[in-house]
């Protein structure tokens, strides 16, 4: 599989689980799978915050898929 099909298959979702003030986390997740590829060990205080921190992952996943 090269890695635009990795790309594309692969999607960053935001969660809400924790309380508040760092409410949020993410999770990477590849088409089809119910269980992350790689989540998140910190907490974020805002939406975009972790979807920026997940986005910064997903691009370090992918630069080191062959």
């Amino acid at each position: 599989m090269n890695r635009s099909s990795v790309e594309s298959h692969l999607r960053v979702e935001v969660k809400h689980r924790c309380e508040a003030p760092k409410r949020y986390t993410w999770e990477i997740f590849s088409e089809g799978k119910t269980l992350p590829l790689k989540e998140s060990t910190d907490q974020f205080r805002s939406w975009e915050e972790a979807s920026w921190a997940g986005k910064k992952a997903l691009k370090k996943l992918l630069a080191n898929t062959p």
